[in-house]
C-alpha cells in the first residue's frame, strides 16, 4: 500500500511537471508600448523573443514610425524591413507579427522616430531572438 502512495504521488509530480514545461514552451505576445512622454520611448526597451512569440506595437501617446532593418530575418513578413506608422489616436496598434524558428540568436536595434513631438529615444531600443 505504501508502495501504491508513493507511486500516484510520483505521477502527480510529474504530471505537474509536464504541464509546466508545456507552459513554458507557449508562444507568448510581447507587446512594446510608445510614449511620447518617456525619453526611452519604448517600454519594456529591450524584447526578448522566442521562435513562436508574437510581437506588437502599441502607441499610447502620440504619433511615431517604427523602423527595423532585416526584420524579415526574425519575422514572418513579406518585406525585408519592417515600417510601421503608429498614431495613438487613430492607429494605435501595429499589426501582430510572429516571431520565425531562426538558427543563431539574433540581436538588433530597431528605431523609433517621435514624430508628434520630433525626437528619438535617449537609448536605441533593441530586440533579442533567443533559439530554443
Amino acid at each position: 500500500m505504501k508502495q501504491l502512495s508513493i507511486l500516484c504521488v510520483l505521477f502527480f509530480m510529474l504530471g505537474i511537471h509536464s504541464t509546466i514545461q508545456a507552459q513554458a514552451d507557449q508562444p507568448s505576445l510581447k507587446i512594446v508600448n510608445l510614449n511620447e512622454a518617456d525619453g526611452l520611448l519604448a517600454k519594456p526597451p529591450q524584447v526578448v523573443l522566442s521562435p513562436k512569440d508574437t510581437l506588437q506595437f502599441v502607441a499610447t501617446n502620440g504619433e511615431f514610425a517604427i523602423f527595423i532593418e532585416n526584420a524579415v530575418e526574425f519575422l514572418m513578413i513579406d518585406e525585408a524591413d519592417l515600417h510601421i506608422h503608429l498614431d495613438s489616436s487613430t492607429q494605435p496598434q501595429s499589426d501582430i507579427f510572429i516571431v520565425r524558428e531562426v538558427d543563431r540568436d539574433v540581436k538588433t536595434t530597431y528605431s523609433i522616430y517621435c514624430i508628434s513631438d520630433d525626437s528619438w529615444p535617449l537609448a536605441p531600443p533593441r530586440i533579442i531572438i533567443t533559439v530554443n
